[in-house]
């Protein structure tokens, strides 16, 4: 294949000005670990926000009596994550056996934002290889980051199912304050 010097001189000229404009655009890697302890922590505050509206006197309230209490959603939310990152991680427990039922609203607000310390400081202590680490979760292999998504996703959906035992008492909820 034959290339004039002219053709030749014009690709590397129009290469020299392009290689700025590549240099400037180049894809920067984003710090998986600063963006979920962001997410958890606007989870924890509107978490929490759900959580304060239910009058003390209602906390126990289920529409049914097979269904989970007010209260259970949390402490089951509690109960999930900390078992799987438990069994994940090889550390203790910190909510294990809990008599969740004999608490007052106050002290399950006070284990939920424990958790959510926990949660964060279990993120924040783990190490390149813990956080890449592959594991089994359902039918998947999933490494701990998407692991910890998985739970922020089972929390939502427990969440949002409190929003109606609230509208059910009475309770108008607060509107978003996620993002």
């Amino acid at each position: 294949m034959f290339i004039s010097r002219q053709k030749a001189l014009k690709t590397l000229l129009s290469s020299l000005f392009a290689l700025p404009i590549l240099a400037i655009t180049k894809p920067t890697r984003r710090n998986e670990v600063a963006e979920f302890l962001e997410s958890h922590r606007r989870s924890r505050t509107y978490t929490l926000a759900v959580f304060d509206q239910m009058p003390r006197e209602q906390i126990d309230f289920k529409p049914l009596p097979e269904m989970f209490s007010f209260r259970r959603h949390f402490t089951h939310c509690i109960e999930f994550t900390a078992g799987q990152l438990v069994v994940r991680l090889g550390v203790k427990d910190p909510f294990a056996e809990m008599a969740w039922d004999k608490f007052t609203k106050a002290q399950t607000r006070q284990e939920l934002t424990r958790f959510y310390d926990w949660v964060e400081k279990i993120v924040e202590n783990a190490t390149p290889e813990q956080l890449s680490k592959m594991g089994d979760f359902a039918t998947d292999q999933v490494d701990l980051l998407r692991l910890l998504y998985i739970c922020e996703n089972h929390l939502i959906h427990h969440r949002g199912t409190t929003m109606v035992y609230l509208r059910m008492c009475g309770v108008v909820p607060l509107g978003y304050v996620g993002w």
